[in-house]
């Protein structure tokens, strides 16, 4: 949630309470609630869930594993999201059988957060 004003967000409390939905479901049901169009669709700011890594990571393994894709969630420190300090992070790895191995995705980061940390995740190809 550090990231919402680098963006230009300023939300209400029960709108950053967002982030204490836990479940899949729970999720889903609010992005219904603040935007009722197909999920493929682009949102505008205001129209975002708000969520941390965590949920990032559990909602890319839920569709992957919908997908029928071996997925998990793993959570660990890196250091790209700020110069020489360790921060917990959640992560998605999806085994990639062509190369016989699992891949790292991390689903929260965009084009922006991207060219502010200088880190090229790993993108999905088509499963």
């Amino acid at each position: 949630m550090h990231w919402l004003g680098r963006y230009g967000a300023q939300l209400t409390k029960p709108r950053r309470d967002e982030v204490q939905l836990h479940s899949v479901a729970a999720r889903l049901a609010r992005i219904g609630e603040l935007d009722p169009r197909p999920l493929t669709e682009g949102r505008t700011i205001d129209r975002l869930l708000v969520g941390s890594c965590r949920d990032f990571s559990l909602m890319l393994t839920a569709i992957l594993r919908y997908r029928g894709a071996p997925t998990r969630a793993r959570c660990g420190f890196p250091r790209y999201s700020l110069p020489d300090h360790y921060e917990d992070h959640w992560v998605c790895e999806y085994w990639n059988a062509e190369l016989q191995r699992w891949v790292l995705v991390d689903s929260q980061l965009d084009d922006f957060q991207r060219g502010v940390q200088e880190w090229e995740p790993v993108r999905l190809r088509a499963l």
